[in-house]
């Protein structure tokens, strides 16, 4: 099921080892590889009660082979 959508992707509803998340699907280029890593590390090392945790990141598909340039 499909929550939100935008410029960059789609937010759909989906479950993690048991849990009810959101999975984000962001489609970006070679051009913005390195801004969108960087905001997942960002995103990933943030733990407060009012930020939305998250809990991995997969990179699927053929931007330089899996790796930022």
């Amino acid at each position: 099921m499909v929550l939100g959508a935008g410029s960059f992707g789609k937010v759909f509803r989906g479950s993690w080892q048991g849990q009810s998340v959101a999975v984000k699907v962001l489609h970006y280029g070679q051009e913005l590889c390195r801004a969108v890593h960087t905001e997942v590390l960002l995103s990933q090392a943030l733990k407060h009660v009012n930020i939305v945790n998250s809990l991995h990141f997969a990179q699927v598909g053929a931007v330089a082979g899996g790796r930022c340039t």
